[in-house]
């Protein structure tokens, strides 16, 4: 019988890199844009993956977040290009814009012109998304919102 951390670890590899970072205390907001960073490497040909080079079109790229996820692509979506990003230790709790979009305020800084909430109606963090909707819609960002609440 294999130990649990090896068959953890196993398990975790087929899934994108943010959904293995929470047991190892790595902040997910700095690999998903490392992530990201890796595919944006391709958008001139020379990135690693040679298929990627020959057959990705990196202008129709989009990033996608159900639930904590959509937190973690806002937080994403608003970073500057190659910007680092240490975790801070925060002291507002969660007022602090990378657990709470709501205390973020660079809102309008989202660097996409269309978001599509999906929000499921049994999702513990519904009514957080609808209001993640509202605030973008309220912010000065000048983008569509289209949003789909499933009851």
């Amino acid at each position: 019988m294999a130990n649990s951390s090896s068959t953890n670890l196993e398990s975790t590899q087929d899934f994108p890199p943010f959904l293995r970072i929470y047991k190892n205390g790595i902040n997910p907001v700095a690999i998903a844009y490392d992530a990201l960073k890796w595919v944006a490497s391709h958008s001139d040909g020379g990135g690693p993956e040679q298929w990627l080079n020959d057959h990705a079109d990196c202008s129709s790229v989009f990033l996608v977040g159900n639930s904590a996820g959509a937190n973690i692509v806002h937080r994403v979506a608003i970073r500057k290009r190659f910007w680092k990003l240490d975790c801070p230790t925060s002291t507002e709790g969660l007022d602090d814009p990378y657990l709470n979009p709501a205390f973020d305020p660079d809102m309008a800084r989202l660097g996409c012109s269309k978001v599509l909430g999906m929000l499921a109606g049994k999702d513990l963090l519904r009514e957080r998304g609808k209001y993640y909707c509202e605030l973008l819609k309220a912010s000065e960002w000048e983008g569509k919102i289209c949003s789909f609440i499933n009851n």
